[in-house]
């Protein structure tokens, strides 16, 4: 059996002191004294509703204003009325703050979502392609946004900008480069652009640029599709690299 608290003394809460941290000192019942760092003296009530859960304790007044004998009354008031689910003023107050502390968990985790979701690639990358476009000739701007939302997207797209690294990124540059390796020299660029653009807009420190220059293999020089080009032949490249190849014939 859990051993039975041995109730308090006028003289042990009146030598109560503050410490480092919080603690409380058990009367019994259900009922403790709470003594702050700040030495504030608390009475509270641990109780069980109907359906066997135990909120955070009930606050029901504090010391010396609310005295030991007073407390030990009120304390009873307090479980009783917890027993029969009856939300009295401490109850409810106590129920208010879980509430609380639960809204704000939920309020920060969604604050957190929000922010990583602006920060995913998926997103940095939109608002870079959205400030480039007005520069860019339309068939620029059809190519770099095929070989972002083609390669790019489907194995980046949910990656933090605020902390991607090299070896994030290199995997995705390697298989493209044994697939389409002027698409890969690309896709290298952008991503390097996409990168400066989370730089600029406070995602990354200055410094945090990835080291993509020696990211692919050395590769056969390939054939760019010229932007008179259309969406066909991108895809040919991308099925049959070596479709785009210069031949050489020997003289």
């Amino acid at each position: 059996m859990p051993k039975l608290a041995q109730p308090l003394t006028e003289v042990q809460i009146s030598r109560a002191r503050a410490k480092a941290a919080p603690y409380t000192l058990a009367d019994g019942n259900g009922l403790y004294l709470a003594v702050s760092t700040a030495g504030l003296k608390a009475w509270t009530v641990r109780y069980r509703l109907p359906d066997g859960k135990q909120p955070a304790p009930a606050t029901i007044g504090h010391y010396p204003a609310l005295s030991l004998a007073d407390a030990r009354v009120r304390a009873v008031e307090v479980l009783r009325d917890a027993k029969q689910g009856r939300m009295t003023k401490g109850i409810r107050k106590a129920r208010q703050a879980v509430i609380a502390a639960s809204d704000a968990v939920q309020e920060a985790e969604i604050q957190a979502w929000t922010e990583a979701q602006h920060a995913s690639f998926r997103a940095v990358s939109g608002r870079w392609l959205a400030e480039k476009r007005p520069g860019w000739g339309a068939e620029t701007y059809r190519k770099a946004r095929l070989v972002v939302d083609s390669h790019l997207m489907p194995v980046l797209g949910d990656t933090d900008m605020r902390t991607v690294e090299t070896k994030d990124v290199r995997p995705v540059l390697v298989s493209m480069s044994a697939r389409t390796p002027a698409l890969a020299k690309k896709a290298r660029q952008y991503v390097a652009g996409i990168v400066e653009h989370a730089i600029n807009e406070g995602l990354r420190s200055d410094e945090s640029m990835l080291r993509l220059s020696r990211s692919l293999p050395p590769s056969h020089s390939g054939h760019m599709p010229s932007v008179t080009e259309d969406e066909a032949k991108l895809a040919a490249c991308r099925t049959n690299p070596l479709s785009s190849a210069k031949i050489s014939h020997p003289r």
